[in-house]
């Protein structure tokens, strides 16, 4: 049989336990919850979405009537009503250290969500203006991004952040859900980052456009203010008669398609054909007209080479003659053609002499 010392003995020590649980072990604990409830109590957290005071009140109760039944004696099941109490302690203990986490952890989540929220709306302010500011000034035939459409995607997202402003404002949530909800809405606002960039890189392609056609035609007219200039500083008249009609009728092209750019809306295609077009025939005339200057200025040259050989020879200064009554009419390549015959007869190399004096010249 056993030994009743040794039972009264187990008795005493496992009445001991549940006295020191219940009087230091358990106080500890709820000691540590009540300062924790008081540190959330401040208007931050939402503690009814706990269910906080049932369960505390639940485990006031269950520890009240199980230190009842240890002063009666009545020990049956306390050991199992004794570790369910403390895991329920523990239970609301660390719902609460995961909601004063989720809090710190919400703030940043919002601060980013509410910066990337007001950031993708500056953009769609600015897109909206864009697109009706495009859409006036030129004809579009390719797709782009509609932002009035995707603006009506992004408003109902931003109906949703108000939404959830006002369910922070009225203060009752949970942090840890509302993280969540907090993230979606962030993703879902970042979402709209590709369309208007989209947009905004198809709004700077027809800007870059028309400016690349602005930029060639003020070309075009610095051209022909060169050609004239360097006719009129050349002093000769028939290459001006010659080229007098091309070059107005250059400047009316010119005229005609900045009244084409300036008729609203624009289709670009177009305009940039046609500064091409004018901008290729404008460079060949300029090319034309430099490259005959260049042929008057040796046909000068070449009379004025040959000067010094025409009271000796009476075949240079008939030669000469005729190359002067050449250039006189215009016709430079002759002039040029015939004096330089002339004087490479006289004298060789003299040619030579010339192509590298007028290309000194024109460094």
């Amino acid at each position: 049989m056993p030994d009743y010392s040794d039972i009264m003995n187990l008795f005493r020590n496992i009445l001991s336990d549940y006295i020191a649980i219940v009087r230091q072990y358990i106080p500890k604990k709820i000691h540590y919850l009540d300062n924790l409830i008081k540190d959330m109590s401040n208007g931050e957290f939402a503690l009814e979405k706990l269910n906080v005071s049932a369960r505390y009140q639940a485990i006031q109760s269950t520890l009240e009537t199980t230190t009842q039944h240890i002063q009666q004696l009545q020990l049956e099941n306390v050991g199992e009503v004794l570790q369910k109490l403390v895991d329920d302690i523990d239970a609301i203990i660390k719902d609460l250290e995961v909601e004063k986490q989720s809090y710190d952890d919400f703030k940043t989540k919002w601060d980013e969500s509410y910066t990337v929220i007001t950031q993708i709306y500056d953009q769609y302010k600015q897109a909206l203006i864009d697109q009706n500011r495009i859409e006036n000034l030129y004809l579009i035939n390719e797709d782009y991004v509609d932002i009035q459409e995707k603006y009506k995607d992004f408003d109902q997202i931003l109906r949703e952040s108000y939404d959830l402003e006002e369910e922070m404002n009225a203060g009752n949530f949970s942090y840890l859900q509302m993280i969540d909800k907090v993230e979606k809405i962030k993703n879902a606002a970042l979402a709209h980052q590709d369309d208007l960039n989209s947009f905004f890189a198809f709004r700077d392609h027809l800007y870059l456009q028309e400016q690349r056609a602005i930029d060639e035609l003020e070309n075009i007219n610095i051209v022909l203010l060169e050609i004239k200039s360097e006719i009129k500083n050349k002093h000769l008249p028939m290459i001006n008669e010659s080229y007098k009609d091309y070059i107005q009728d250059s400047y009316d092209k010119a005229a005609q398609i900045q009244a084409y750019r300036m008729h609203r809306p624009v289709e670009l295609s177009e305009l940039s054909k046609r500064v091409d077009s004018a901008r290729d025939i404008i460079y060949k005339l300029y090319d034309n007209v430099h490259n005959l200057i260049v042929t008057a200025e040796m046909v000068e040259e070449a009379i004025v080479f040959g000067n010094r050989y025409r009271s000796t020879f009476l075949e240079v200064n008939t030669e000469l003659t005729k190359a002067e009554v050449l250039f006189r009419n215009g016709e430079y390549t002759k002039a040029l053609s015939t004096a330089v015959d002339i004087i490479e007869k006289i004298q060789p190399g003299s040619y030579e002499e010339l192509i590298k004096k007028s290309s000194e010249k024109s460094v």
